[in-house]
């Protein structure tokens, strides 16, 4: 485990869960300052997703051009996705069904379920809303599968299609479904997560902590001056390749040793990482109903709009990390040692 990682990956679970709370509290509540402060909060996606491309080349860049790995690549990649978010899909899928207010029309239409569970890019959202960002993520994994089956025409893919989006956005071209899926920038940003571990790998060999540390702590100012612009000057804009560039000056430093060594101790962000997929997938949902509850009990006349923030965020958080706690990591151990066995033998 590279501590520095989960510490982030924990940090940016609760980023996106403040932004989405900050979200849902004019549909419900009044808007509170707390909540305008944290309108930032949607980089946490761009720092999961410099994070993925990272990890992919720290685990998988050996597999490239061995086409015989590819089945145990796509099985780590099967099971880290898809299990728990059927599961979170399948325990609202009677609501979707059976009440129209709870969702959108397309909750209720078996082409797009079928498209949701897949992770199939769509016009819309999948069921599970954040799935929107997964989608994005299997299409980087199926394109880093071509490196593992051929590593020349991996490569040429990834040129070709990095040459075509640089076009395409220098010409300013107007994009439509699916082209503007396929040549978003929120793909590019997993290549940052990429680059930055090949950078690291290599400056490793020249660097010292210092140097690491200066870039760690650029990366983090240079994060929260956008995620400040962002907030005070230009609340419509997203700074999406500016907050993955951030991020990817601040994983250049993981698994420095002073880094980890500071990052080990730090328990309960390093539990938030663990769980920060359950909490991803759930919290949307869990924030919905606690809205819908604290309405419904009358609770909102007793209490401070950012007392209520607070009670949202929270809930989210716990939700998702008892989901993690007693589902999602049972399941993970079950299916990998069910593997390992089958290996085995």
């Amino acid at each position: 485990m590279i501590y520095s990682l989960q510490v982030y990956r924990g940090l940016a679970a609760v980023l996106v869960v403040l932004f989405h709370t900050h979200m849902i509290m004019p549909g419900y509540f009044k808007t509170t300052t707390l909540s305008e402060l944290i309108s930032f909060g949607y980089a946490g996606v761009q720092f999961f997703f410099v994070l993925s491309g990272y990890i992919i080349y720290k685990m998988h860049s050996c597999d490239a051009g061995k086409p015989a790995r590819l089945p145990v690549y796509l099985f780590k990649r099967f099971i880290r996705i898809y299990p728990i978010y059927w599961i979170v899909t399948f325990s609202f899928l009677p609501f979707w069904l059976l009440i129209p207010s709870f969702g959108e029309s397309y909750h209720r239409e078996i082409p797009a379920l079928i498209k949701s569970l897949i992770l199939f890019p769509q016009e819309h959202a999948p069921h599970v809303q954040v799935g929107w960002t997964l989608v994005h993520e299997v299409f980087f994994y199926l394109s880093f599968a071509t490196i593992i089956i051929n590593r020349a025409l991996g490569f040429i893919f990834l040129i070709v299609w990095v040459t075509i989006y640089a076009t395409t956005s220098y010409l300013n071209t107007p994009l439509s479904f699916p082209a503007n899926f396929f040549l978003s920038e929120l793909n590019l940003i997993f290549l940052l997560g990429i680059a930055a571990a090949s950078v690291g790998t290599r400056l490793a060999k020249h660097v010292d902590h210092t140097g690491f540390l200066v870039a760690f702590i650029f990366g983090n100012l240079l994060f929260l001056a956008f995620g400040l612009i962002d907030v005070f000057y230009l609340t419509d804009s997203k700074f999406s390749l500016f907050y993955g560039f951030s991020a990817f000056l601040i994983v250049i430093a993981a698994g420095n040793s002073k880094l980890e060594s500071y990052c080990k101790k730090r328990r309960i962000i390093l539990f938030l990482g663990d769980a920060s997929y359950s909490i991803y997938l759930i919290h949307p949902m869990v924030l919905s109903f606690t809205a819908k509850l604290i309405i419904m009990l009358g609770l909102y006349k007793h209490l401070d709009n950012n007392v209520i923030f607070s009670i949202l965020f929270i809930s989210a958080l716990v939700i998702g990390a008892l989901l993690h706690s007693f589902i999602e990591k049972p399941l993970l151990q079950k299916l990998r040692s069910t593997v390992s066995s089958c290996r085995a033998n």
